[in-house]
């Protein structure tokens, strides 16, 4: 039995991409308008950046959504949701990308705690309730949900990227019988603004011995999108459950951000 595809063709499909006015959400967007779909692009302002974005989208042909949204409140969340209904009638690709650039922050640091509920509340607590606003329209469409994750060694961030890792194992599970399939992509060093807000230097952030072993020190915002597009094409119909790392190989190689300078952070 042989099965064709066009290949990562997502024409006719809508995507509804959380933060994706920058970084690796907007890169996300605009590979997804290349390959056909429509996209819902929203961030946190209404400004010139998501903007830029959705013009872009628009540019290689692509019916576009530009939405400001602050997920960490329901009713705005809820709005965009609606509003993407009501605009394109269905989603077929949710991809919780949205979150916020954190410090290294120590266990000691008298922050730590308010930086832990902060870090939550945006990185897992979004993608747990823009899951559950959308699974109700992925089911009538046989569709996916892309959350991100991370391959990073940093607390509290990488508590709550850990967090929705199970959230994925979790609902590929549940939702397996809906048709719906889940799955997260865990990126290690791609610069973004996100990055460098950290005040993290992403060429000291890796051990040296990754350039034993890796492809490359650090990625770029488009290799992630590149298997978020993967993840939500027929290609990969039969992945769910998954934690797909892209990371050159760092992780193999059993690097992860320098702790020296998580240290000098935490203080």
């Amino acid at each position: 039995m042989s099965v064709t595809y066009d290949f990562h063709d997502l024409s006719g499909k809508v995507a509804l991409i959380t933060g994706s006015s920058s970084g690796i959400g907007a890169a996300t967007a605009e590979l997804f308008a290349q390959s056909g779909a429509d996209v819902v692009v929203t961030g946190l302002y209404a400004d010139s950046g998501l903007s830029a974005v959705a013009n872009r989208c628009r540019s290689l042909g692509a019916k576009v959504l530009e939405m400001a949204a602050d997920l960490t409140h329901e009713d705005e969340a809820r709005a965009l949701v609606d509003q993407t209904i009501e605009t394109f009638g269905k989603i077929d690709v949710l991809f919780n990308c949205a979150g916020m650039p954190v410090k290294f922050v120590g266990i000691t640091n008298p922050s730590f705690m308010e930086a832990y509920r902060l870090t939550m509340r945006v990185d897992l607590d979004m993608a747990v309730y823009m899951t559950y606003l959308c699974v109700g329209h992925l089911e009538k469409t046989r569709g996916v949900i892309i959350n991100m994750s991370s391959a990073s060694l940093s607390a509290p961030y990488c508590m709550a990227r850990t967090a929705v890792d199970m959230f994925t194992r979790c609902m590929a599970a549940e939702l397996g019988g809906k048709g719906i399939r889940v799955n997260s992509v865990n990126p290690s060093v791609i610069e973004t603004d996100f990055l460098k807000s950290t005040g993290v230097d992403p060429k000291v952030m890796v051990w040296p011995k990754v350039w034993r072993i890796s492809c490359r020190s650090g990625g770029v915002v488009e290799d992630v999108a590149q298997a978020v597009l993967f993840l939500s094409a027929p290609e990969s119909s039969f992945i769910t459950g998954t934690q797909m790392l892209v990371d050159s190989g760092h992780i193999a190689a059993g690097v992860g951000y320098n702790t020296a300078k998580a240290s000098a952070n935490s203080k």
